[in-house]
């Protein structure tokens, strides 16, 4: 997106001019990996009380030295973002790797990221 673009002068007015009021509702985001989408081919349009069945992805495997790289990428991207309360944020992958680096793993396997047969064996 080019910086002159409509959105990101929207956001920056908002981040640095905007001081929100002690009563401002913030939405709460999760992320799930693995999913492709939703089918929601039984549920009427107008149903919005049933989201669907997710479509799970068989081939993402979160135990490769990519998933966890890049699921922890978006961890701190998520953490340096104006928009995000950093005290807000869990992530699983940044505790698995502070996990992964700590003296609880032996000093063997302290590594992030991990071989898989670590990963499947600590998770």
């Amino acid at each position: 997106m080019k910086e002159d673009h409509w959105v990101l002068k929207n956001l920056d007015y908002y981040v640095n001019y905007f001081h929100p009021g002690a009563f401002d509702v913030f939405i709460k985001v999760d992320f799930l990996f693995g999913v492709e989408g939703t089918d929601r081919s039984h549920v009427s349009y107008w149903e919005a009380a049933d989201p669907g069945k997710p479509i799970y992805n068989h081939n993402f495997d979160p135990s490769s030295e990519e998933a966890q790289n890049a699921m922890y990428e978006i961890c701190l991207k998520l953490n340096s973002n104006d928009l995000v309360l950093l005290l807000q944020t869990r992530c699983m992958m940044a505790r698995f790797r502070a996990f992964m680096l700590s003296t609880q793993v032996p000093k063997a396997s302290r590594q992030f990221p991990c071989k898989p047969s670590e990963f499947n064996k600590w998770i």
